[in-house]
């Protein structure tokens, strides 16, 4: 009799290959959920970045126009990156672990008005990290990679940013706030539909349609951005 008490079970297994163990006791579905909704707050925390600054300008003196496309990359890197670590982290602990004493039991998932809540409290939060830890440490950063800042200079401004991260956070999160509000209206929305599918019973909508519809929310940003003129933009702020 061959012992077979060796053998994985199918969570162990993808078609005729064995994973690791330790890539077998990944929870998948919050990673998925988790990277998703990351990259989704991160292209709408890129978008803040853009909208805002664009605000500020005066109409009589200024027109309002998109940046090349390099410098919209840096402009757009602080918020991007509020945004991802904001709404990552966010879904990563939202969705939870796997139920412990009933295994059969799934995840469910929210409805839209808890999103539209959620959607409010990731805006504030977004604007606070983005305007007292992304916007001035990144900002440090860029202006030591360009020779503006020596060593000395960059630790001495970089302690004085660090004990001032409470006060930044207020000042620079209230210039955020608005536009970063508007937003949370199709933040909500997106979340929504990306938790529909990610918690779907159908395999096929669960571990390929979350990242479809990701996708999808993501090209719609970019969309936005590129096509509508920069003199309404400058009104979302």
């Amino acid at each position: 009799m061959i012992n077979d008490t060796s053998r994985s079970d199918s969570a162990q297994q993808f078609g005729p290959f064995r994973l690791p163990s330790a890539l077998s006791d990944l929870d998948f579905p919050r990673l998925r959920f988790s990277i998703c909704l990351g990259l989704f707050g991160g292209l709408i925390g890129g978008a803040v970045s853009l909208i805002v600054p664009l605000t500020v300008l005066d109409p009589f003196i200024h027109t309002p126009q998109h940046p090349p496309l390099g410098d919209a990359l840096i402009i757009a890197m602080p918020g991007f990156l509020s945004g991802l670590t904001v709404a990552g982290l966010l879904a990563y602990f939202l969705f939870g672990s796997p139920f412990t004493l009933d295994m059969q039991r799934t995840r469910t998932s929210r409805s839209l008005p808890i999103w539209i809540f959620i959607g409010a409290v990731h805006s504030l939060v977004f604007s606070l990290v983005l305007g007292g830890l992304f916007g001035p440490f990144i900002s440090l950063f860029q202006d030591f990679t360009h020779s503006v800042l020596s060593v000395p200079q960059l630790l001495s401004k970089g302690l004085d940013t660090t004990i001032s991260v409470p006060f930044l956070s207020l000042i620079g999160g209230m210039n955020l706030w608005f536009t970063s509000f508007i937003t949370a209206g199709f933040f909500s929305i997106g979340a929504w539909m990306i938790d529909r599918f990610n918690t779907s019973a159908d395999d096929a909508a669960s571990n390929y349609g979350t990242w479809a519809i990701a996708t999808l929310l993501c090209g719609m940003i970019i969309a936005f951005l590129t096509m509508v003129p920069e003199t309404t933009l400058a009104r979302l702020g």
